[in-house]
């Protein structure tokens, strides 16, 4: 259990085909696929048990645990970076392309105890591109300056299952206040399915200005401005694999359990027309029954948000001597760069990560 297991491999292309041609393409790989962590439950319920009257909760070792699956967390990273740049004399024409593509997912027990209470499996998988245009200049005089545009595409589908949702029985659960627990309980529920896609286009323009006043005091002026559009362009929550709901006796005083609502699946996004944001009608409002519709794979309507916004930086530093720098900066939405010491302000002209939003 909790046990670790990494790897990853990287490689560096660089060609050079002419004096003012360079081409460095980069890629790496990274794998994480350990063993998740046993989570370690305390009963708070009657006797210091759980609420299935799990004894494995009374009064747990600080490093004991106890689960019904041997879960796993795994994470895998793909990543590639050209990067061309071209001199031009007093200017160099720079442009980086990146592309990466991440998988994440999570498979744990995460209640604590061996009853398949609460189980949740996640993962998700991004796919994302890049694209930066910038020329940097050269001057030999005091001043020198990056200009550049920016376009970035992200893709993250979500995908997030309760394998597990009280599917044992909750004898040990407390009237009134855990009533929903004992309904939903003994596979009732059955499992959760939330999906959730969502894209981000990003568009930018930036400037990176240096100005060296004199041979110590320097200026630094950075601007930038981004237009974000984030879009959910799927959401869908369901309930698969469960029962029928069904009152018990010690809800009603009948001598039998009473069916009121056989559906043994259904939708709640989109599909809850309820007005209750509940899984169910709760018995305190009216008679018990699921709030969700039919099963379906559809999704809410897509939803998207723009923004748009100037950023920037200000900064003058003064060079006490070759190896100590002062300096005092305002940003608004921005990194700080590196400082500049005299001789050596060129180099501190870095593109996008001068002046990108936090």
């Amino acid at each position: 259990m909790a046990r670790t297991k990494n790897y990853a491999l990287r490689g560096t292309l660089n060609w050079q085909p002419s004096e003012d041609l360079s081409i460095i393409l980069k890629g790496s790989y990274g794998d994480s696929d350990p063993h998740a962590i046993v989570p370690r439950a305390e009963g708070t319920n009657p006797g210091g048990l759980n609420i299935a009257g799990n004894r494995e909760t009374l009064n747990p070792d600080y490093h004991e645990g106890s689960t019904d699956k041997s879960g796993k967390s795994k994470t895998d990273l793909s990543l590639a970076n050209l990067t061309v740049n071209y001199d031009l004399g007093s200017y160099t024409l720079v442009s980086v392309s990146s592309w990466y593509d991440g998988n994440y997912s999570q498979d744990t027990d995460t209640d604590g105890t061996s009853d398949p209470l609460v189980s949740i499996n996640w993962s998700a998988d991004t796919d994302a591109i890049s694209q930066d245009l910038r020329i940097v200049s050269h001057y030999d005089g005091p001043f020198n300056f990056i200009a550049g545009l920016y376009y970035g595409d992200e893709d993250v589908d979500t995908n997030v299952l309760h394998d597990n949702f009280f599917g044992s029985a909750v004898p040990n659960a407390v009237l009134p206040g855990q009533a929903a627990a004992v309904l939903l309980s003994n596979g009732t529920f059955g499992q959760i399915s939330r999906l959730l896609d969502v894209k981000k286009e990003t568009w930018a323009a930036y400037t990176d200005i240096n100005f060296a006043l004199t041979e110590r005091l320097g200026l630094n002026i950075g601007l930038r401005y981004t237009d974000d559009e984030t879009t959910r362009d799927h959401l869908n929550y369901s309930r698969i694999n469960g029962g029928p709901l069904v009152i018990p006796p010690a809800f009603t005083g009948l001598p039998v359990p009473i069916e009121t609502d056989p559906r043994t699946e259904g939708t709640w996004l989109p599909g809850n027309d309820t007005g209750i944001d509940a899984p169910l009608i709760p018995p305190t409002v009216g008679i018990p029954v699921w709030t969700h519709g039919a099963l379906t794979k559809e999704s809410l309507p897509d939803m998207s948000e723009s923004e748009q916004e100037f950023t920037g930086t200000i900064a003058l530093d003064y060079a006490v001597t070759d190896d100590i720098l002062t300096y005092v900066r305002y940003s608004r939405g921005c990194l700080q760069q590196r400082p500049c010491l005299p001789g050596r302000r060129q180099g501190c002209l870095r593109g996008p990560g001068v002046c990108r939003r936090l």
